[in-house]
């Protein structure tokens, strides 16, 4: 592949003090210009802002006379199509002459690596900057804008998608170029923003910039049906049914070819917000607060979200898991009522040398029966819960807030110290708020359906979202990209967390401080809710569903990638007085006085662990006290069972022993030393 291409000379300067030209700019990020729609205002500010109302559509390819009515329309006095397909054409005087006869110049769509490759070094490109400098209009839509900026995405190499961005700084899809038109200096522009999952893709852009100059740019996204006036002041105005993301970095570090970013202000503005692109002072804003009603995660707990499905996925994060603490940890598996699953991850711990009691509990209303005093035990026995394959999140939520066994792990989750693990999509659930239907259809935030649910509220000011930038289907990248800025300014949340496949997040306690920190293949990305006005998007982009979009703004909002030791401050941990626990122990009615001599109870006396062998019959143990009562949870195996008997006093107890085939029942004594 070809290499970067810097020209050192750009790349070295600093362009923070030049004064910008005197010309104006409108950036359009794609969709199809609407007449009587969302483009009627960007396009006409362009028309006024020109001496002689003459626009010239510029492509490299062949044009229809849609455009060139579309401006005549709105009262250009000429609007001209200008095909420049050769590098001699671009190269022709007379091409100067009659471009330079127009006061705004139009860039249409289409791949910014042909205008760079057929436009660089001409005269085109002189008019460009010739016509921006005295005065006129530069106007360029989708890759017609990205080709306007100082430092732009070339594409030479191929696409760069989101997932690039935050696996490998130094990915051969990086290729950032400073050798074309220079009318808009210490900025990079990106188009189809939110439709197309773009806020990490331009982080990385600026960071991959520092990392070859030392230079700090700053980033202009937009999304489609969406634009950016900017005027000779550098007072600039968004129109439209999206948004536009200014975004000022104030540092990076890169942590095995990954990027760490704990402050990246950004500026996210919606239809008639305006900013000045110099101060980065709001000048027009929403007239509301969007501040967190809660400003800290006070969980005295951990919290684990895995970014992604299966076990491979995982399987790093298994371990740690299983090794956290101690592998005698009991551990408790929640899951939906298809316990397949479930039972992979149970063998995956007992392959990674996890020796204590593993439960799976199915989230079903049957569990939630008073005669399920075994699961409730064994809740509150264990330190970790794994909660994955919780396809039904309305039936979870049934057993959560319902009988006595969802109830109880409800609050358990949330005592002191225990360590909770989700996996993929039931990440979602650890959060305060969760997008329901992002994967439901593809248009549902462009057309205003993206539905919210209450979650567990573990995270209490935080919304997460899973496998947001999967390559595998990027068709939901505007519903992934606005799902968390839309949950966070509407419900008010501090924290919006951006996860992806083969990675992690932790949330966990050190030194008296809550804290998130990030491993795995991806850096994660996180949205940073501070003191700050914003509102939802009024403007209808769908035909469809005639609501406005789900897109948030902000005035100033802030983000962070972590990766590796980079970690980030949630806030202050408040413990929780959590009572000791009794174990439920039902009263045997009876018990029998039947030996059977297949059956052997050994060693016994027994200390840690007791072995059960009832030939190869499928069979039932219960633990009880002298006085009959249960004082353990009921386990089954065929032929052989071991248990853990570490957690008992010492003394003397009772072994039920059910043969699961005709329903004998017999005992065994057994004394714990």
């Amino acid at each position: 592949m070809k290499q970067l291409c810097i020209l050192t000379i750009f790349g070295l300067m600093d362009f923070s003090n030049i004064l910008l030209g005197q010309g104006k700019l409108l950036l359009v990020g794609g969709g199809a210009e609407v007449q009587g729609g969302w483009s009627d205002a960007p396009y006409q500010w362009a028309l006024n802002q020109s001496v002689n109302k003459k626009v010239a559509i510029i492509s490299y390819q062949t044009q229809d006379n849609w455009l060139r009515n579309y401006f005549l329309n709105l009262g250009a006095t000429d609007a001209v199509n200008f095909t420049i397909s050769t590098t001699a054409q671009a190269n022709n005087p007379t091409t100067y002459s009659d471009l330079m006869n127009h006061d705004v110049f139009f860039l249409k769509g289409g791949d910014q690596n042909q205008y760079y490759t057929l436009y660089k070094g001409t005269l085109v490109e002189q008019a460009i900057e010739d016509k921006f400098n005295a005065g006129g209009v530069i106007a360029g839509t989708s890759a017609g804008m990205a080709i306007l900026s100082s430092i732009f995405f070339s594409a030479e190499n191929g696409s760069f998608f989101p997932y690039d961005a935050l696996e490998n700084i130094n990915s051969p899809y990086y290729s950032l170029k400073n050798d074309f038109v220079h009318i808009f200096p210490n900025f990079i522009f990106d188009t189809h923003f939110a439709e197309r999952g773009r806020n990490a893709r331009l982080m990385g852009f600026l960071a991959k910039w520092y990392q070859l100059t030392g230079n700090f740019i700053k980033g202009i996204g937009v999304d489609d049906k969406t634009a950016l006036c900017i005027d000779a002041s550098t007072n600039a105005t968004c129109y439209g049914t999206g948004a536009v993301h200014i975004y000022v970095p104030q540092s990076f570090s890169f942590t095995n070819h990954k990027i760490s970013m704990l402050d990246l202000k950004a500026h996210i503005l919606l239809h008639g917000h305006q900013i000045n692109l110099n101060t980065f002072s709001m000048m027009q804003e929403a007239g509301s607060f969007v501040s967190p009603t809660i400003s800290e995660e006070k969980g005295n707990y951990q919290v684990w979200l895995g970014g992604g499905e299966g076990i491979t996925e995982n399987n790093v994060l298994l371990n740690d898991f299983a090794n956290n603490n101690t592998l005698n940890d009991n551990i408790i598996i929640v899951t939906g009522s298809d316990t397949t699953v479930a039972h992979q991850y149970r063998q995956t711990l007992r392959n990674k040398g996890v020796t204590g009691t593993i439960t799976i509990v199915q989230t079903i209303a049957a569990n939630n029966q008073s005669d399920k005093f075994q699961l409730r035990n064994a809740i509150r026995l264990c330190k970790k819960v794994l909660f994955v394959n919780i396809a039904n999140f309305a039936t979870f939520f049934q057993f959560i807030n319902g009988g006595e066994t969802g109830t109880l792990l409800n609050s358990h989750i949330r005592r002191n110290h225990i360590l909770n693990l989700f996996i993929g999509e039931a990440s979602k659930l650890a959060g305060k708020v969760y997008v329901s239907n992002n994967r439901a259809n593809k248009f549902n935030a462009y057309d205003g359906n993206l539905a919210f649910g209450n979650g567990l509220a573990l995270l209490n000011t935080s919304t997460i979202l899973p496998n947001a930038f999967n390559p595998n289907d990027n068709d939901f990248y505007e519903n992934n990209s606005c799902a968390v800025s839309y949950a966070v300014a509407k419900y008010r949340l501090k924290f919006g967390v951006y996860l992806n496949r083969n990675s992690w997040l932790k949330f966990y306690q050190q030194a008296g401080q809550n804290w998130f920190a990030s491993e795995g293949n991806y850096s994660a990305l996180l949205l940073i809710n501070g003191n700050t006005k914003g509102e939802l998007a009024t403007q209808i982009a769908s035909t469809v569903s005639n609501k406005a979009r789900n897109i948030a703004g902000f005035s100033e909002v802030h983000y962070a990638l972590l990766h590796g030791t980079n970690k980030l401050f949630a806030g202050t941990p408040s413990p929780t007085n959590d009572e000791n626990y009794t174990l439920e122990t039902p009263v045997v009615s009876s018990i029998p006085n039947n030996f059977s001599a297949k059956v052997s109870v050994y060693p016994n006396p027994a200390r840690n662990f007791v072995k059960i062998e009832y030939e190869n019959i499928p069979f039932e143990v219960v633990i009880c006290d002298l006085s009959g009562r249960w004082i353990s949870q009921k386990y089954q195996a065929v032929g052989f069972l071991q248990i853990d008997i570490r957690f008992f006093q010492k003394g003397l107890y009772v072994i039920l022993i059910k043969n699961i085939h005709n329903g004998q029942t017999l005992l065994k004594k057994l004394k714990i030393y």
